[in-house]
């Protein structure tokens, strides 16, 4: 067994070739103060049996590749201002390693003649990264649990990471990122879960997760994002993208900016939950894109705020539901929206404001219920609104209002019951509008206040 150490002093200049901590023993280098080492590759943790350990204090380490746990295991340990700058970096990288690279208060840089490339935490065996602190990571790309069978963890409590492009979170593996303590991430793309039987997990506790590029939670693979008192922002996030993949949000406080749409299962199974007062701020809203396919969305407690349209059950099957203090905000808002799709909304408690329309059965089926004092409003409402469409909409202790005309069975049909101290306000009240349909209007110890019924 190989048991070799290697100390450097403070002020100190070390150049080599290729650099070993552990071939196939244990080998412990230090780093002090100072101290400046360049290297061509560098392997800690080399052989499958080998250990390497590196401590690196105050000082700079820059060798072209970096690899922490290339067959055997590895720790990593950077501290009081140290930087590792690497023109590639790999932690657990092939079968059967273990690395872990730990920075408190220092930098891991991956760059090339000052171009960033790309760095994989969990290549074919087992990563971990460990940053506190003021710390900084900076990369082309990020790659957590790319083989599979392969684990990676990336974990910040404060500092900043910034990749250049996209970080992908389980590739093939199994990858978990976690920023707290007022970290910041910033990237071009979040992929989580990405192909096949991966699975990957992200979460942001008081924290900041931006990306320029659509965030998709469950890609291919199964997917998983929880924040908590943090600010999300990207362009579009979609939970549950490509067939047999399964997505899941869930929102607890803070602010999630999506400046373009959220869609909610697309091909695969998605849900989305927001909860403890958080704020959701979306352009378009879609749940339950395709055929076949199922999505969720609850707003438990907290506000989303949809500038257009909100769709539930697009051409699939699509489910919002709402707490006591859910607040939802749209222009319109669509429940089953093609032909062969199913749209439910299930209100317990909470408002729904559009500023235009709400429709019931689009082209499709559609139900509606509220209770417990839930509360919706609307310019127009159609119940069943197209040929071969039905709405069936059911108040108990609800209030609907329509500013302008409300319409059961328009050339769809059309039901709307309402009990238990419900009241519906509207304008006009249109009952079977269309030639063959059926609209129907039943009330119940419940008020109805309107100038017209047709």
């Amino acid at each position: 067994m190989e048991a070799a150490r290697w100390r450097s002093c403070q002020a100190t200049s070390f150049d080599s070739d290729d650099f070993y901590a552990g071939t196939s023993g244990t080998g412990t280098l230090t780093i002090g103060s100072q101290a400046l080492m360049n290297t061509r590759d560098f392997y800690a943790g080399y052989g499958a049996d080998a250990t390497g350990n590196v401590n690196v204090d105050g000082a700079y380490l820059s060798p072209d590749a970096t690899y922490i746990g290339y067959a055997g295991n590895a720790t990593f340990v950077l501290q009081n201002g140290s930087t590792l700058q690497s023109t590639t970096g790999s932690v657990g990288t092939l079968a059967g390693s273990h690395g872990i690279l730990q920075l408190t208060d220092s930098t891991w840089k991956a760059v090339q003649q000052s171009t960033p490339v790309a760095i994989t935490v969990g290549g074919q065996g087992t990563g971990e990264v460990q940053a506190s602190g003021t710390s900084l990571i900076l990369a082309l790309s990020l790659t957590i649990g790319d083989g599979a069978g392969s684990n990676g963890n990336v974990a910040l409590d404060g500092g900043t990471l910034t990749i250049t492009n996209g970080i992908q979170v389980g590739n093939a593996g199994s990858g978990e990122l976690s920023l707290s303590g007022s970290a910041t991430s910033t990237s071009y793309g979040v992929d989580i879960g990405v192909l096949a039987d991966s699975t990957g997990t992200v979460s942001v506790t008081a924290s900041t997760l931006k990306s320029d590029d659509t965030i998709q939670v469950g890609l291919s693979g199964t997917g998983t994002l929880e924040t908590s008192g943090a600010e999300l922002e990207a362009p579009e996030l979609v939970v549950g993208q490509n067939a047999g993949s399964s997505g899941t949000v869930t929102i607890s406080g803070g602010t999630t900016r999506i400046t373009g749409e959220l869609n909610v299962s697309v091909q695969g199974a998605g849900t989305l939950t927001l909860q403890d007062g958080g704020t959701l701020a979306t352009q378009q809203g879609n749940v339950g894109f395709s055929p076949g396919v199922t999505g969720t969305v609850n707003i438990l407690g907290g506000t989303w705020n949809n500038t257009q349209d909100i769709t539930v059950g697009v051409a699939g099957i699509g489910t919002l539901a709402t707490g006591a203090s859910g607040i939802i905000t749209s222009r319109n808002g669509y429940v089953g929206q093609d032909a062969g799709s199913t749209g439910t909304v299930t209100m317990n408690g909470g408002q729904w404001v559009m500023t235009n329309t709400l429709a019931v059965g689009v082209n499709g089926e559609g139900h509606f219920s509220g209770s417990a004092g839930a509360a919706v409003t609307a310019e127009s409402s159609q119940i069943g609104l197209n040929a071969g469409s039905s709405g069936e909409v059911t108040l108990d202790d609800a209030l609907w209002t329509t500013t302008n005309t409300l319409t059961i069975g328009s050339a769809g049909n059309g039901e709307f019951n309402a009990s238990n101290g419900s009241v519906i306000t509207a304008t006009m009240i249109e009952l079977a509008a269309g030639n063959g349909i059926t609209g129907s209007l039943a009330v119940t110890n419940s008020w109805v206040v309107t100038q017209t019924i047709n």
